[in-house]
């Protein structure tokens, strides 16, 4: 079938006055400049979808980042510009403050950065009085596990204190599936005693995962007849920070890892470079 409009004569020009233009990405820096000084890393999920013919069409960033990233060093044509806006989402300067972090698939990215940042911390101030540093991870599978093993040995070196790790999707053997939603009412009331003492709560993901999460903790507190207005309290206290990000979910086994000078395709058991 033919749809095309031979009685419409409008110049390339006209069209392009009412295309908006291409918005810029923002990503979460997921690495510390203590450990990485001459380096910017960043976590990139490679956003793909279908059409309703039956296409596969790709994020033009995403695909251009896994395509493009490993030439750009060699040849400076393909280098491309960054920006950085200021964030509120960063480590307390006191490093006693307990930390509580709550992510979900690529919304681990800036908790890379904080994870090393403490590592660094701890080597540098053997003796300090280092606060509780927990962190709840979310995914569906151990495929889409980022940062696995660094993780692992970030809670062997007692950087993480806590680590809880949740896979809806495919468990692991002998383990249920289950949400992170799970292990926040399994912990609920040590998480209140800390947010009571002055612990800062990092959540990054999509909004619903933002959103779940609150939900979950002022229900458990409920139950246990604890602070209702606790939440608020750190709010108002600018004790709770969220990197929220939004968007369809990316066609599974499409995560990557963007860093300065590579980008790796994160798979079930090894790292390849594109």
């Amino acid at each position: 079938e033919d749809f095309s409009f031979p009685d419409i004569s409008n110049h390339l020009g006209v069209f392009f006055e009412f295309v908006p233009p291409m918005q810029p990405r923002w990503y979460s820096i997921c690495s510390s400049l203590s450990q990485f000084p001459n380096e910017v890393h960043i976590t990139v999920a490679q956003f793909a979808y279908k059409t309703a013919s039956g296409d596969i069409r790709k994020g033009v960033c995403s695909d251009w980042l896994r395509k493009h990233c490993p030439s750009s060093v060699l040849d400076r044509s393909l280098a491309l510009p960054i920006f950085n806006c200021a964030s509120t989402f960063h480590l307390p300067e006191d490093v006693s403050t307990p930390v509580i972090m709550v992510a979900t698939g690529t919304g681990l990215a800036p908790f890379r950065s904080f994870w090393q940042e403490r590592h660094v911390q701890m080597q540098n101030l053997a003796h300090g009085n280092f606060g509780p540093f927990m962190l709840f991870f979310g995914c569906r599978s151990a495929s889409e596990h980022i940062f696995k093993d660094e993780l692992d040995d970030m809670a062997r070196s007692s950087t993480i204190t806590n680590l809880f790790v949740a896979y809806s999707r495919q468990p692991q053997p002998g383990e249920v599936k289950k949400r992170i939603t799970v292990d926040l009412r399994s912990q609920a009331r040590k998480l209140y005693d800390l947010c009571a003492k002055g612990a800062h709560l990092y959540i990054c993901g999509d909004i619903v995962v933002a959103e779940s999460v609150k939900q979950t903790l002022r229900s458990c507190w409920n139950e246990h007849n604890m602070n209702q207005t606790l939440l608020t309290e750190m709010t108002q206290q600018k004790r709770i920070h969220e990197d929220i990000f939004g968007g369809i979910s990316p066609v599974p086994g499409t995560i990557a890892s963007a860093q300065a000078s590579r980008v790796d395709a994160l798979t079930s058991e090894t790292v390849r470079n594109f």
